[in-house]
């Protein structure tokens, strides 16, 4: 199996999922009980997904779109980069929330035109085609969306104030005409990194609040519409906005557990299996054992950790700390350690001589994902090279008092323009996931376990351990001397 594990781009699949091919997606795509009442149901017009980054946001779009797809043949399927929104139209200043709403609202409504401009054959150039003005809005209230702006098109047509492609004009006029009377054709539009590349500033700020506004505005102003989007769980607690309050309804938080890294970790490989090796297995099926098939990459179906073996899911969940995209890489680096060696299958030492280089991209993703947050993060994590693995409370809020607190007098954490305390450092350090609570009873805690357990000094247990999560501690030279080498 040697050349499988060779073959790891595609025996552990695309590290986006949605780049994925849809197909294979399909094939090992986890579903989630709540996923259709919160997400894919068409009596949700509007459902915004919220996670870290490498969760599975862009994922969770392109399977929803692919679902409808397959469903309803007759309706309109956009998936759009909020980017790709962005380069569309240039809308003033947009330093006040109403230009910012009405230019999100003039983006997207643009968007749509140029979909249906693309099934009659007419590329549409006059940028006020576009449903505008909150009064425009109410004034097709509670049209389909379709029909809405369809009719403008119309009215443009006649007025030869397009560009004809391929089809004649009246054949765009007939075809156009039977959009605007067909009531029910509905509009999916999937909208992702609306986050993309975000700075914490007043503007940008105002800029992603704005466009969560401007999704509920034209959702309850038109019939026939869905629109589906992602945004970032560490953005959206930056944002400032009085009606975001009421967009909080709308808003799906996407996290896995260890059994359900496991699941995906097997569908992956089963579906790899499957492919190649076609008729070799049975279909895959629920509750199918999870061992039989890890086995086929894992030597044994199971991995050392610390002095037990356990199924793979296991470690991998805590050193992705839960992220399938982070899980994917780690799977990748160590299969390439394990055919670098010879080896049929991945052990726990190819999982550790991975470590060095995936820690080293993990701290990568940990800067671009949190940089807004503070500018002088990087060495606030350096802080803790060649330092311990494990940390009481008090010695933790003594370690960042000793070696940040004191040598980075600048320091600022989320605008916050006071002078930061070791306990708001600790905190913030939680949320970013680079230190967890190793809960006897528990496990490793992340701050999507308890968020509340740094947030004021007020009832502290001084005797918590806390660890920097093991992913970092190779490659900040942070050696775990508990477990003879073994990270645990």
């Amino acid at each position: 199996m040697i050349d499988d594990l060779r073959d790891a781009e595609n025996l552990f699949g695309n590290e986006a999922g949605e780049d994925e091919d849809v197909e294979v997606l399909k094939t090992y795509f986890v579903e989630k009980k709540d996923f259709d009442a919160k997400f894919y149901s068409d009596k949700k017009h509007l459902a915004f997904v919220r996670s870290r980054k490498g969760v599975g946001k862009s994922a969770l779009l392109k399977y929803t779109m692919q679902i409808h797809q397959e469903t309803d043949k007759e309706d309109f399927f956009i998936f759009v980069k909020a980017s790709d929104l962005i380069a569309l139209k240039s809308i003033g200043s947009e330093h006040n929330s109403y230009e910012c709403i009405n230019g999100w609202q003039q983006r997207i409504c643009s968007r749509i035109n140029m979909e249906i401009g693309s099934k009659i054959g007419a590329a549409f150039t006059d940028d006020t085609m576009t449903l505008v003005e909150s009064s425009e809005l109410a004034g097709v209230c509670p049209r389909n969306i379709i029909g809405a702006l369809t009719q403008r098109l119309h009215m443009k047509m006649n007025n030869l104030e397009i560009q004809q492609t391929a089809k004649s004009q009246a054949n765009s006029q007939e075809l156009l005409k039977r959009f605007e009377n067909n009531t029910d054709r509905n509009v999916w539009i999937f909208i992702d990194d609306i986050d993309a590349n975000f700075v914490n500033s007043e503007l940008k700020i105002l800029n992603v609040s704005s466009f969560f506004t401007a999704c509920r505005n034209l959702v309850n102003n038109v019939n026939g519409l869905y629109i589906r989007a992602s945004a970032r769980s560490d953005v959206w607690n930056l944002l400032k906005d009085d009606d975001l309050d009421k967009c909080e309804q709308y808003m799906y938080d996407l996290k896995w557990t260890r059994q359900e890294t496991g699941l995906i970790l097997t569908k992956k490989i089963f579906s790899y299996f499957d492919r190649k090796y076609p008729g070799r297995f049975p279909p895959y099926l629920p509750g199918m054992k999870q061992q039989d098939i890890s086995s086929l990459v894992f030597k044994g179906g199971k991995l050392k950790w610390g002095t037990k073996f356990l199924d793979p899911s296991g470690p991998i969940h805590i050193l992705s700390a839960g992220r399938p995209r982070w899980a994917t890489v780690l799977c990748k680096l160590a299969a390439k350690c394990a055919s670098d060696n010879s080896r049929d299958t991945i052990e726990i030492r190819d999982i550790n001589d991975a470590l060095y280089e995936y820690g080293n991209l993990r701290l990568n993703d940990l800067y671009k994902e949190h940089k807004h947050q503070c500018s002088q993060l990087v060495g606030v994590i350096h802080a803790f090279s060649a330092g311990c693995s494990s940390y009481k409370l008090k010695e933790l809020l003594d370690c960042i008092d000793r070696n940040i607190i004191q040598k980075m007098p600048e320091l600022c954490i989320d605008n916050k323009e006071t002078p930061m305390s070791s306990l708001e450092v600790a905190n913030f350090l939680y949320r970013i996931g680079f230190i967890s609570l190793n809960d006897v009873k528990f496990g490793y805690l992340r701050f999507e376990d308890r968020p509340d357990l740094l947030e004021s000094d007020l009832n502290l247990d001084y005797n918590q351990d806390w660890v920097i999560h093991p992913s970092y501690r190779k490659v900040l030279n942070i050696v775990n001397k508990d477990n003879n080498g073994s990270i645990s």
